[in-house]
């Protein structure tokens, strides 16, 4: 059975309380080492350790210690990789290193074997490193117990810089001592045998008896002006030292011949080889005259009291350090718990440009752990190709201004790459010098990512990604406005043709399914180069920039054409979108854009009333027919406002019984009789009002007239019982989810029983607004009472298949299938087939444009029910109707 898996977490508090323990329990380098043996020994299955400290100044290593003795080799790592690696980085490593023995020769390591180097690191700054060899590789390669190793590094670097501290001050110690022992040579020279001393370490160490005195002062004395000395008995004039002057025993003579003294003695103070670091004078009552003997006393006295100063100020600028130690691990404490509640990445960094703290925030937008980053140069975590640069802006914009904010991209721990806003500011340490840079970072990737949607958006189409208008007038007005351009400017303004029946029929995923398909038909016929935009619903627009000549435009056009015309599978269907094309040609410094693009628009719609799914080049004449397009759809919202004084009418042609001539119902059929031009035909007014989205209020306003009508037809005399009126409905308003409640609605209004209404539509208009909702919408209407006939029947072929599912009670046979039914022939042929169809079906058969009597009679012969026509009447207004009498 398998043990349980370590809990790391309590593992590593356990280490982090062992290595704090082994450091509060003793300052023995070698027992520090030993402890940490145990621990590295336990998590990485080690056999040896050992500590060599490093300096950095020199480029050596030399080994401190090992368990179980002291080495003394001092060696360059060259040529140790594991060493130099740990070294540079400043993280653990695996490598060659030296082999130690504490039995080798002290000139050069034994030899080289694999160990793991992990570094001691204190203060951002490697202090040493700590060899572990015959370690468990796998154990290593473990990030948590990698971790630990280092943690207990720490502590080894610790007890490296404690060492080294305790050696020096040891040392000042010792020369104290025996400046203690020598204070009875003070009798002798002075000549007082019951001198007394006592000993005063401080910024100032001195010795005091009787009438005699001896003063050490430190050359860096705070309570009194340095370098001078005055004797402490007698008031005399100050020694002014000369720090530049060679101390020899001739000049210390002529120092002390300067004091007013009877006699006195200057000897200078010193530590080792070093500098000068203070004076001793000894001055007498009496006259004197001292001797070699006594002045080489002397001097050895202030060999003993320089090292005494020497301890003095070390011990002085230990206790200083400690206390700003604590004064600044206190502070960093309070700013690192602030820094771990904001949610900004916190840094700060050295003079040499390397992390000295990061909060938690910081470390997990790059991918690490806090600790993992101390130490680490600040370039690492910037771009590589930019950070040079980045981190001299950077620079100069603190120099400048105190502080920098800018965008940067920041490398994760992955190689991947994130956009961050970095504010640095400069850190000034308590004598004001700067001291390092602090960093906030938040991650704006998100932000930048927003930001660069929302700029592609204001020029771009959602749907297509194509250019959108403001991108397209920008570029033609850019390359309309260049001054180096040669040849003529095209513009394509291009409208699909049958969109709005696709978003009606199959629904709007269908039509931007098609928008998409023929964005991508458009752009295969484009030129490299060449500009396509979408402005929005079905229209799109081509910048063809420079052409050859006006030509090329035309040629693009038609290809467009073919290319949109094409099928397209929507939902299950093959449907062919089509493409009206318009063509306007410009040049640059003669054109604007918005003249061009209306000029294209023109064309567009001359297009389009030509019947679609062609191109035309845009000529002036086609401006006063858009003007008069416009001009017809301003008269017919106003007549549809006020439709009698607009001169709309509502006319009706009668539908007869073919066998004795009685009227059964009539067609209604708007018509207009303009102000100013007198009356239009269907054909003139009609599309202009499908195109200007007019034709469903026109719709509505043809069925109250026609109810209206239709109740004062009733209560008519002679008029044949059960009578009906025929209501044309267009495709948009069969798709109209509200179009049942409305005509139901208008029925209760007028109090007509919808038995009397039959709603008319084409099977063109089926195919247009879809069969299926076609046929749901009609059948709600027909289950409400209101009779359904198909109007123009036999005209769309591909409806026939769904024939026998709409709810249908009457078909009327189109006037193409009856113009040539009383000849003998394919034409005759053709009328049967569709008459018999109908009358197969089981409905009511009327045909339309019956115009002689022959074809009365060749009807009545196929057994047609019902006709209407010219021969019975055309349409005409109501009071004509009633005229009629029942009889056509």
């Amino acid at each position: 059975m398998d043990s349980p898996a370590p809990d790391w977490g309590t593992t590593e508090r356990e280490v982090l309380r062992a290595v704090s323990a082994l450091m509060a329990g003793t300052t023995d380098l070698t027992e520090v080492i030993d402890g940490c043996a145990d621990l590295v020994s336990e998590y990485l299955g080690a056999d040896r350790v050992w500590v060599a400290h490093h300096d950095a100044d020199a480029g050596l290593v030399g080994a401190a210690t090992s368990r179980g003795g002291d080495i003394g080799l001092t060696w360059h790592p060259e040529g140790y990789d594991g060493l130099v690696e740990a070294l540079r980085s400043g993280r653990s490593a695996w490598g060659q290193v030296p082999m130690i023995a504490t039995d080798a020769p002290r000139t050069r390591p034994v030899s080289r074997e694999l160990a793991l180097v992990v570094p001691a690191v204190m203060n951002g700054q490697v202090r040493g490193v700590l060899v572990v060899h015959g370690a468990d590789p796998d154990r290593t390669h473990d990030p948590v117990r990698r971790r630990l190793v280092e943690t207990v590094g720490t502590a080894v670097a610790t007890a490296l810089v404690r060492r080294a501290e305790l050696t020096a001050i040891h040392a000042a110690r010792e020369d104290l001592e025996r400046l203690h022992r020598s204070t009875a040579a003070i009798a002798a020279v002075t000549g007082e045998p019951g001198l007394v001393p006592q000993v005063v370490v401080d910024q100032a160490c001195y010795l005091v008896a009787g009438d005699a005195a001896v003063l050490l002062l430190a050359a860096d004395d705070r309570d009194r002006p340095v370098p001078a000395a005055r004797a402490t008995l007698d008031g005399s004039d100050p020694l002014a030292l000369v720090p530049s002057e060679v101390w020899t025993r001739a000049a210390a003579r002529r120092q002390a011949e300067r004091l007013t003294c009877p006699a006195a003695l200057v000897v200078p103070l010193t530590f080792a080889v070093g500098p000068s670091l203070g004076t001793l004078v000894v001055t007498s009552t009496e006259p004197r005259q001292f001797t070699d003997a006594q002045l080489t006393l002397l001097e050895q006295l202030a060999g003993h009291a320089g090292a005494a100063l020497v301890y003095a100020q070390l011990l002085e600028s230990l206790r200083a350090a400690a206390e700003r130690e604590r004064t600044e691990a206190s502070r960093l404490r309070v700013l690192s718990r602030i820094a771990e509640q904001v949610a900004d990445g916190v840094a700060v960094a050295d003079l040499s440009n390397r992390y000295t703290y990061v909060n938690q925030a910081f470390a997990a937008l790059h991918g690490y752990r806090p600790e993992e980053l101390v130490g680490v140069p600040t370039r690492v975590l910037f771009q590589p190709r930019t950070a040079e640069i980045q981190q001299a802006s950077i620079r100069d914009l603190v120099r400048r201004e105190g502080k920098a904010r800018t965008q940067v991209e920041r490398r994760r721990r992955d190689g991947t790459y994130f956009t961050a806003m970095i504010t640095v500011s400069e850190l000034i340490d308590e004598a004001g010098r700067p001291d390092g840079m602090v960093a906030t970072l938040s991650d704006v990737s998100e932000r930048h990512a927003m930001e660069e949607r929302l700029r592609h958006q204001a020029l771009h189409d959602d749907l297509t990604g194509l250019p959108n208008r403001s991108a397209l007038v920008d570029r033609l007005f850019r390359a309309l406005a260049a001054k180096d351009r040669h040849g003529p400017i095209g513009v394509l303004f291009i409208d699909l043709d049958k969109l709005k029946t696709i978003n009606d029929a199959l629904g709007h995923s269908a039509g931007d399914q098609a928008l998409v398909t023929a964005a991508g038909r458009i752009s295969s016929c484009l030129r490299p180069g060449d500009t396509l935009a979408r402005l929005g619903g079905d229209e799109f627009v081509v910048l063809l920039d420079r052409l050859p000549d006006a030509t090329m435009a035309q040629a693009i056009a038609d290809r467009i054409v073919r290319a949109v015309g094409l099928a397209v599978r929507l939902h299950g269907l093959d449907v062919a979108i089509g493409a009206s094309v318009g063509i306007a040609i410009g040049h640059p410094g003669s054109d604007d854009a918005d003249t061009l693009l209306l000029q294209a628009d023109v064309a567009m719609y001359a297009a389009k009333a030509a019947g679609g799914s062609r191109s035309e080049v845009y000529d002036p004449a086609m401006s006063q027919a858009a003007v008069a397009e416009l001009e017809t759809v301003a008269d017919l919202r106003h007549a549809l406002t006020d439709p009698r004084a607009g001169g709309l009418a509502v006319h009706f042609q009668p539908v007869v019984r073919l066998t004795d001539r009685r009227i059964v119902s009539a067609e209604a059929l708007v018509r207009w009789v303009h102000p100013r031009r007198g009356p239009l035909s269907p054909a003139e007014f009609l599309p202009t009002a499908e195109r200007a989205g007019l034709v469903g209020q026109l719709d509505r306003w043809v069925l109250h007239t026609a109810l209206d009508a239709l109740a004062q037809w009733e209560a008519h005399p002679g008029t044949e019982p059960g009578t009906m009126v025929g209501v044309n409905l267009s495709a948009w308003e069969v798709v109209d989810p509200g179009m049942v409640d409305r005509i139901t609605g208008c029925l209760e209004e007028h109090r007509i029983n919808p038995h009397r209404l039959l709603v008319e539509v084409t099977e063109t208009a089926l195919l247009v607004s879809g069969v299926d909702q076609a046929a749901r919408h009609l059948g709600e209407l027909r289950d409400r009472g209101v009779g359904i006939a198909l109007d123009a029947f036999g005209t769309g072929y591909s409806s026939l298949a769904h024939l026998r599912d709409l709810p249908v009670d009457v078909v009327k046979v189109d006037r193409s299938f009856v113009e040539g039914i009383d000849a003998r022939g394919r034409e005759q042929d053709l009328a049967t087939a569709v008459v018999r169809l109908g009358q197969a079906l089981g409905v009511d058969v009327i045909a339309e444009g019956v115009e002689t009597e022959s074809a009365r009679e060749a009807l009545v012969s196929l057994g047609c029910p019902y006709a209407q026509g010219f021969l019975f009447s055309r349409a005409v207004p109501l009071a004509e109707l009633l005229a009629l009498g029942g009889w056509a």
